[in-house]
C-alpha cells in the first residue's frame, strides 16, 4: 500500500504472523518494542501494521519559556560527562564491567564470566562501527551502526545492544562478532525479541550438550546458531519446539530448572549471583524478567556504591524508590518516567521531572508528588496482575540458593540464600505497604488515592 511519506509505521514481521510468544513490533527499521509478545498479539488479530500521520502539536502553557527550559536542561542535565558513555560507546560498554563482576549470563546461565567477552565487547564493536545515529532531536545519539561480513555477505545494521550481546552472545557461548551481528540482523528482520531468542537458543544448546535432546546446536558452534532465528520465526524443524519459549521447552523435557525466566518472561543480561539486588527486582517486576523496572546494577556494578553481594532493607528501598541523588532508577521512578515517555538513557531525577511537569501542567510539583505518581502507577499495575491471576513473585531457585553458587569466576561462592531471599521479599512487601501475599492494603490504596478494589 502507498502511504503519506510523513506517516510513521509500526509493524510485525514473520514471527508475529506465526504468533511466536516473543514476537516484537518494529518501527524506523531498527527500533523494536521487544518484550512481552506484542507482535504475537497483533498477529493473532491479523493486524500487520498501524500507520499514523500526526497533524496536531504539543501544547504547553508558555511555549517560549518551555523551550528555554529544554535548552537549559540539555546543557545542564543531558550533555554531561555522566551521559557521555551513551554517545561514545553505547550499551556495549556494559560487557566488561558486568563480566568482571561475574554477572554476565554464560552458556545458559551456567557461569557468570565469559572468557570470550573481549571479542564481543565495546572495543570490538567500535572497530566495526561505521557511523552514529540519533532519535529525532536527541542530543545523546546513542545508536551505533555497524558493518561486517558473514558467510561472504555484508551484514549492516544498528546494534546489537548489550542485552543482545549478553543473551545471544555469551549465553550461547558465541564470541564470533560476525555471527552475532548476523543473528541480530535475522532477529530484526523476522521480528524476534533478542533477549528471549538468545535465552531459548542457549537452553536448546544446553539440552543438546546434556544429551537430553538434540536440536543440532551447541555452545559456541556458529553454523547451527545462525539458522535458529529463521527456524523459530517460521516454526520449522527444531524451531517449532523452540517457539514454545524457555519455560515450556524445559518443562517438556523434564528440566524446568534450566529455564531462566520469571512469570514466563526470559531474563535479561544480569545474573543475580553477581548482582544481588536484581533478584528482588526480577521477582517483583510486573511483567516478569525485566531490567527496565529497577536497575540495582547501576549501584552494585557500574558505580560500585553498593556491595553487589549484599541484600538488605536499604537495598530493597533502592529497588522500590531508587537512589534519587544519583538518578539510579527504582520501580516508582521508572513508572512515572516511562509514563512521561522519556528515554531510558536519561537518568532523570524526580527534581528534574518536577521542573518539566510544572511547565506542562501549569503548577509547581514537589519531588514527593512525582514519586507518589510512580507509586500509584506501580500499585495499579499490581492490582491488574492480581485480577488477571499473574503468578506469584519468585525467581529460578538456582539464582539465589546456596547450591546454585558458581564454583569459579568473579562471583564464585556468592549466594543470596533461600532464607534471605524470602526475608527480603517479605521486606519488599512491607515497604510497599502490601500484605504478606503481596496484595496492596486498603490503607495503602487510600494513601495513594486509588479507588479500585479487586
Amino acid at each position: 500500500a502507498d502511504f503519506d511519506p510523513d506517516c510513521k509505521v509500526i509493524s510485525i514481521g514473520p514471527a508475529g504472523e506465526s504468533k511466536i510468544p516473543w514476537a516484537c513490533l518494529s518501527t524506523d527499521q531498527y527500533h523494536k518494542a521487544g518484550r512481552g509478545g506484542h507482535g504475537a498479539l497483533m498477529g493473532d488479530k491479523n493486524l500487520k501494521a498501524i500507520a499514523v500521520r500526526g497533524t496536531g502539536g504539543v501544547k504547553v502553557g508558555d511555549a517560549r519559556a518551555f523551550l528555554d527550559l529544554l535548552y537549559r536542561m540539555h546543557q545542564e542535565y543531558i550533555l554531561t560527562e555522566d551521559n557521555l558513555w551513551a554517545h561514545e560507546e553505547g550499551t556495549p560498554v556494559l560487557v566488561d564491567p558486568v563480566n568482571g563482576a561475574g554477572a554476565l549470563p554464560t552458556r545458559n546461565w551456567s557461569a557468570g564470566y565469559f572468557e570470550g567477552a573481549e571479542k564481543i565487547n565495546s572495543e570490538a564493536f567500535q572497530k566495526i562501527r561505521v557511523k552514529k545515529r540519533a532519535c529525532y532531536q536527541c542530543a545523546i545519539a546513542c545508536r551505533n551502526f555497524h558493518a561486517t561480513t558473514f558467510g561472504g555477505r555484508e551484514v549492516r545494521g544498528e546494534g546489537p545492544e548489550y542485552e543482545t550481546i549478553a543473551l545471544c552472545g555469551a549465553n550461547c557461548g558465541i564470541d564470533d562478532i560476525d555471527a552475532l551481528m548476523k543473528f541480530n540482523e535475522l532477529c530484526d528482520e523476522y521480528g524476534l525479541d533478542t533477549i528471549s531468542s538468545g535465552s531459548v537458543v542457549g537452553l536448546a544448546m544446553d539440552l543438546t550438550e546434556r544429551g537430553i535432546a538434540d536440536f543440532g546446536v551447541r555452545f559456541g558452534q556458529v553454523e547451527g546458531y545462525v539458522k535458529m532465528p529463521e527456524l523459530i520465526a517460521k516454526r520449522e524443524g527444531v524451531g517449532a519446539e523452540l517457539a514454545m519459549g524457555a519455560r515450556a521447552l524445559a518443562r517438556k523435557y523434564g528440566v524446568p530448572e534450566l529455564a531462566m525466566e520469571v512469570k514466563n518472561l526470559e531474563l535479561p543480561g544480569y545474573d543475580p549471583r553477581g548482582s544481588f539486588g536484581m533478584s528482588i527486582g526480577y521477582a517483583t517486576s510486573d511483567r516478569g524478567g525485566c531490567h527496565m523496572r529497577t536497575y540495582p546494577v547501576g549501584d552494585e556494578i557500574l558505580a560500585g556504591t553498593s556491595p553487589k553481594n549484599e541484600l538488605d532493607a536499604a537495598k530493597v528501598q533502592q529497588i522500590v524508590v531508587g537512589d534519587t541523588s544519583k538518578g539510579f532508577i527504582g520501580q516508582n521512578m521508572s513508572s512515572v518516567k516511562f509514563c512521561a515517555i522519556l528515554c531510558d538513557f536519561w537518568a532523570v531525577t524526580p527534581e528534574q521531572l518536577a521542573i518539566l511537569f510544572e511547565q506542562l501542567y501549569g503548577r509547581p510539583f514537589t519531588t514527593d508528588e512525582i514519586l507518589k505518581i510512580g507509586e500509584r502507577v506501580w500499585n495499579l499495575g499490581r492490582l491488574f496482575n492480581l485480577r488477571e491471576g499473574v503468578e506469584k513473585d519468585d525467581l529460578p531457585k538456582q539464582l539465589y540458593a546456596e547450591s546454585g553458587a558458581f564454583k569459579e569466576g568473579p562471583s564464585a561462592g556468592d549466594a543470596i540464600g533461600e532464607e534471605r531471599f524470602k526475608a527480603m521479599l517479605a521486606e519488599y512487601y512491607r515497604q510497599r505497604g502490601w500484605d504478606e501475599n503481596g496484595v496492596p492494603t486498603e490503607a495503602k490504596l487510600a494513601e495513594l488515592d486509588v479507588d479500585v478494589r479487586l
